[in-house]
Order: C-alpha cells, then structure tokens, then sequence
C-alpha cells in the first residue's frame, strides 16, 4: 500500500518556500514578478486557501519561479506492508 509521506498541502508549501528560497524571492518579489496578489501569494505560503488557487495564477507563478507544475507540486510516497 502506498501512503503520502506529507500532505499534498504541506508538500506544496515546502516546494514553494524552498524554491523562493532558491530563486532568493521573498513574497513580494514573487508577487511583483507573477502578478499574483499578494494575499493569495501570503495564503499560499501559509497554507491558508492551496486548494483555491486557479490555474491561471498557477501559470503565472510557475513563470516567475522557472519551475514546472511537478517541481512545485510533486508528492513523494512511502511504500508500506499491509
């Protein structure tokens, strides 16, 4: 059986900080570079609406990172016996 090692939630904030960490982006320059507000970009750093962001926000955010949907997004699973 296989189980999420995190949720896709927390995996995402990870990516995502990890990413702005690596671009050495703070959240308003991510915002000043996307376009995307910069509640949703807070919100999304903190977890607080993931589930809310639409695709083209997500667009304009994979651009601004130079990263693909699976960078951002990519989930790791953990293999377990039954």
């Amino acid at each position: 059986m296989l189980l999420p090692i995190m949720t896709k939630d927390l995996r995402f904030i990870c990516n995502l900080k990890q990413i702005l960490e690596e671009k050495n982006l703070n959240q308003s320059e991510l915002h000043r570079k996307s376009g995307v507000s910069m509640t949703t970009i807070r919100n999304l750093t903190s977890g607080a609406i993931l589930e809310r962001i639409d695709r083209g926000s997500t667009a304009k955010l994979l651009e601004a990172l130079d990263c693909s949907f699976d960078q951002l997004y990519k989930i790791e699973w953990l293999e377990i016996e039954d």
